[in-house]
């Protein structure tokens, strides 16, 4: 749980984790001034990429409701499982 004002990540931080908005609000800000900012709700999801490839956040997430929950997927677990799963079945 996130509240209003604070940051979720910021540009030229190594991202890591696959955000999935459950409740409340948060905008996203482009800091080479291609677009001002998206509003992001449930059911967004942010940072998809951190899954395939390394990733740098090129963007800023922050909250602007009263709060927000996030359901965060680490990018790490997620391989692990995969290749557990992946190894697991051709044996």
């Amino acid at each position: 749980l996130k509240f209003a004002g604070e940051e979720i990540f910021r540009p030229g931080v190594k991202g890591s984790t696959l955000y999935f908005v459950i409740a409340g609000e948060g905008t996203y800000d482009f800091p080479d001034g291609l677009c001002t900012s998206v509003r992001v709700a449930c059911p967004d999801w942010l940072c998809e990429m951190v899954l395939w490839m390394p990733w740098v956040h090129r963007g800023r997430l922050s909250v602007v409701s009263a709060s927000v929950e996030l359901f965060k997927l680490d990018a790490e677990l997620f391989l692990s499982a995969v290749l557990h799963s992946a190894v697991r079945d051709v044996l």
